[in-house]
């Protein structure tokens, strides 16, 4: 189904994307030449992904998914600007010297902002651990399809230029036309007040930056699997038998309940191939749906009022099969957040686990607070009496001999038979029946005399640990907690906060947070790292390409830019910051930097042609023939990730943070790359004349 949601999700960006084309470029064989590039880059991009071992699934095709308004970028200016030269006053060249031309004079500006967009998603590629495993794929599939959309745009295009195009009269359509008139006086506008407009501006993202820190966190959003389990518990010593008993109980009754809406209900007693181990007080029920249901969310709450009400004895925790499993296989706990209370004592580690549930239950958000139940297997304690002992001359050793042999069933000899071997167990006749017959277990004395095991040792009945579960050698305890309506981070935040100034937690014990929240911090402290690295690279591209740090400045000027309108976005839409919205961020980064240097090498080049022409005329020229290789980059961008935004399949939910911030900021980075870079580059060089040479 996921895989299903993100197939249909490229496939209408790739519809988009070939009609927006066509609108900017109004002329069939241009647009066909742009868009044959899509699916060829795809393919490109699958022979990489077989080569490397990467399977087609939701994280993987989401990645492609977001690309595809980005695969067309270089082979929109490397045709647009042939186009251009085309209908332009080039009569006295030939066909192939045009074309020629044309490529030759974006090759280093379409290089370079390619591989830009490539190491800009190297943070994601770094990623370790769940978010690393989740988020890797998706990387590396963009990193793929960038390089191959460099491949077709230098090598191919071209020569499909050459080709299909021909030589026309007028440049620009109806439709840019009316743009270019529309836009043109608010450039000039934008152009005398440039000052005015760059201090406005970093006043409205110092804002937004401030608006960010109150946006709520979490590690990624809920996958709704559209599938219901329930992770049920009994008190510790339940018996196997009970178990099933119960078990058959409760399929038979949500049959029952739910006939239309379950098909079917399974289940399982014991634990998974790969998870932790279970003893036989816990279940799980994997409930099968009829795939009609309207409100899933709805149907679950329903349903675990019902259970909980006709088995009290019993609790019911409702989750999905994925989610739960990964939790269990990453940190041994079955929820999204938990508490692991780390220790000697067992009592000692119920006593702090119960006071902290106490205190956190009423903070805002909790849902429910479960408490992994260690204690409450009843056990039999043997104590030596050591007096007894000494009367009746009987050595501790016998004693011990007898209870690991006799009681515990330990192997006395082995029996050979050619290479196989056979434990030989020595079983007291029902020594195990009840304590009674315990006690009942007879010794002889060094004496000769025959005595009871109840007339040397104290047999009892105690309440001990059903299980013990340890981490780094230390035991601990779990205590899980669901959380609805708030953010991870936030609830952390606050509950920590309780935890730390109304619990004294004695020395030796501690607590660790685990699930989504230690997650979310391991992938921000890591990024924290690599993408100033990251930047670094970039700053190194863009100077190898320009030979100017003013001009890397001006450039990298346009990010911040670009982010407002995302994180605006972000917080008009509720969405909490999530990797998913990071990885927007990082390709709102990409698309600003793409802008920035199409725009500025080609005001250099004019600058260049003509270093006597006023700087602000030349600045209004060179936007306006930019102008619609800037929209059309952004339009098929926009477009491309416009179906994940609507997407309501399985998966879209995780790519929602993503679609909303790259929505977000491709607007604001389109318009501010129009308005905010030229009068930025005219403050920068307006006292100026030029002087920089590209050196050969």
């Amino acid at each position: 189904k996921a895989v299903d949601t993100m197939t249909s999700a490229l496939t209408e960006g790739i519809i988009l994307v070939t009609i927006v084309l066509f609108l900017f470029l109004f002329e069939l064989r241009s647009a066909f030449i742009v868009v044959i590039s899509l699916p060829l880059s795809l393919l490109i991009a699958f022979l990489f992904m077989d080569y490397y071992g990467l399977s087609a699934n939701l994280m993987s095709l989401s990645g492609l998914a977001i690309a595809v308004g980005m695969i067309v970028d270089g082979t929109v200016v490397v045709v647009e600007n042939t186009f251009r030269k085309l209908s332009s006053d080039s009569h006295n060249l030939t066909k192939f010297e045009i074309v020629t031309q044309a490529a030759k004079e974006v090759v280093t500006p379409v290089t370079f902002a390619i591989l830009v967009i490539a190491v800009a998603f190297i943070p994601l590629i770094s990623l370790d651990g769940l978010a690393g495993k989740l988020y890797k794929p998706m990387a590396l599939n963009i990193v793929f399809v960038m390089i191959a959309s460099l491949i077709v745009a230098l090598i191919l295009v071209p020569v499909l230029c050459l080709l299909l195009l021909k030589k026309t009269d007028h440049a620009d359509n109806i439709v840019m036309r009316k743009i270019k008139n529309f836009y043109s006086p608010i450039l000039i506008l934008a152009l005398d007040n440039s000052k005015k407009l760059f201090v406005s501006i970093i006043g409205l993202f110092l804002f937004c930056v401030v608006l960010l820190t109150f946006q709520g966190r979490e590690f990624m959003p809920t996958l709704k699997e559209e599938s219901i389990m329930f992770r049920v518990s009994a008190i510790p010593g339940t018996s196997l038998t009970q178990s099933i008993n119960s078990a058959q109980e409760i399929e038979k009754f949500i049959l029952q309940q739910y006939p239309k809406e379950i098909t079917s209900v399974v289940s399982m007693i014991g634990r998974s191939e790969k998870g932790e181990t279970a003893q036989p007080n816990y279940m799980e029920l994997l409930l099968t749906l009829n795939g009609k249901i309207k409100n899933l969310e709805s149907l679950t709450t329903d349903l675990n009022e019902k259970i909980s009400e006709k088995f009290n004895y019993l609790q019911f925790t409702p989750t999905q099969p994925i989610a739960m499993r990964v939790e269990e296989l990453l940190e041994g706990v079955k929820a999204e957040l938990a508490i692991k209370v780390f220790g000697e004592d067992q009592e000692q580690l119920n006593k702090i686990a119960t006071k902290i549930k106490e205190k956190i239950s009423n903070v805002n958000g909790v849902e429910g607070v479960e408490l992994e139940s260690q204690l409450g297997q009843a056990q039999i304690k043997i104590e030596p009496n050591y007096l007894a002992l000494a009367r009746y001359g009987i050595n501790i050793d016998e004693v011990m001999q007898v209870i690991k042999n006799g009681i515990g069933e330990e192997e006395v000899t082995e029996k050979i038979e050619g290479v196989k071997r056979f434990g030989v167990v020595a079983k007291i006749k029902d020594a195990k029946k009840d304590i009674d017959s315990i006690k009942k277990i007879t010794l002889r004395s060094s004496s000769g005399a025959i005595v009871n095991l109840e007339q040397i040792c104290e047999v009892t009945v105690t309440q001990g640990a059903s299980f013990i579960k340890r981490e780094d050698l230390n035991r601990y305890l779990v205590l899980s907690i669901e959380v609805d309506g708030r953010d991870i981070a936030s609830f952390v935040k606050e509950a920590d906060e309780i935890i730390k100034k109304e619990i004294t937690i004695p020395s030796g014990y501690y607590i660790s947070w685990v699930g989504d929240f230690k997650n979310m911090q391991e992938a921000t402290n890591k990024l924290m790292i690599i993408i100033p690295l990251t930047i670094l690279l970039v700053m190194l591209l863009l100077f190898m390409a320009f030979n100017s740090f003013k001009k890397v400045g001006l450039i990298l000027l346009n990010v911040p830019f670009g982010l407002i309108g995302a994180i605006i976005a972000l917080s008009i839409s509720g969405v909490y910051l999530s990797v998913s919205a990071i990885v927007g961020f990082i390709a709102i980064f990409a698309i600003a930097v793409l802008n920035g240097i199409v725009l500025v090498s080609f005001i250099d080049e004019l600058r260049e042609k003509y270093p006597h022409t006023k700087l602000k005329v030349l600045l209004k020229d060179a936007t306006l023939l930019r102008l619609r290789p800037v929209l059309m980059t952004a339009f098929t961008t926009l477009f491309g990730i416009l179906p994940l935004l609507f997407a309501t399949g399985v998966g879209s939910e995780i790519q929602y943070p993503l679609a909303v911030v790259v929505v977000g900021g491709v607007i604001s980075s389109t318009i501010l790359t129009l308005l905010i870079l030229p009068s930025t580059y005219l403050i920068f060089y307006e006292k100026s004349q030029y002087v920089e040479k590209i050196e050969n």
